[in-house]
């Protein structure tokens, strides 16, 4: 998994988000993919590392909450899809 696969499997359920990427190198679990997001009184952040590692985070403006905050290990990679989902049905919600 890396910022192409999200692009084409979770980008395109995001209409209405503004999108920002940006590359890190030498992080604590190699270089880093990360990708920020902006819309619908919600911020958040997905973040691919290069060792293997995701991480998923959402913080929702309206509930002055974060709904969502995901480290996935390289382990754990099978689960990544069903919180990819988690992660779409969070920012979809009431659009």
């Amino acid at each position: 998994m890396d910022s192409s696969w999200f692009d084409e499997s979770v980008k395109p359920f995001l209409k209405g988000y503004s999108l920002e990427y940006s590359l890190f190198s030498n992080g604590d679990f190699g270089d880093l993919e990360r990708i920020e997001l902006e819309g619908f009184n919600k911020v958040g952040a997905v973040e691919f590392w290069s060792k293997g590692w995701v991480s998923i985070d959402i913080y929702d403006r309206a509930l002055d909450d974060q709904v969502m905050n995901v480290l996935l290990s390289p382990e754990e990679k099978e689960s990544a899809h069903q919180e990819f989902e988690r992660f779409i049905k969070i920012l979809t919600r009431g659009i």
